[in-house]
C-alpha cells in the first residue's frame, strides 16, 4: 500500500488509519521490545502523523540514549528497512 493508494483509496486510508492507532497504543506501553517493535512498524505505516507521534514519544522518554533517539527519527521518516 503506497502513499497514493491511501490518497485515492478510501479502504486503503481506513486501514492505514487503523494501523496507526494500534501502533501507537503499543508506542505507550512500557515494554522497550514493544516500543522498538511500535517504531518499526510506524516506519512503514507512512501515516500523516507518524512524525509528530514519534517526537512525542522522544520528548516523553528522556531516558532513551542518542542511539534510540537517532533510530526512532528514522523511523519517523520512513528510513528503516
Amino acid at each position: 500500500m503506497g502513499v497514493a493508494d491511501v490518497q485515492h483509496n478510501p479502504e486503503h486510508k481506513r486501514i492505514q488509519d487503523a494501523m496507526f492507532k494500534t501502533l501507537a497504543k503499543i508506542l505507550k506501553r512500557s515494554a522497550t521490545d514493544c516500543q522498538s517493535a511500535a517504531l518499526h512498524g510506524l516506519n512503514h505505516v507512512a501515516h500523516p502523523n507518524t512524525v509528530r507521534l514519534i517526537e512525542s514519544f522522544i520528548k516523553d522518554h528522556a531516558e532513551l540514549s542518542g542511539e534510540s533517539i537517532d533510530y526512532a527519527r528514522l523511523c519517523a521518516k520512513g528510513q528503516v528497512l
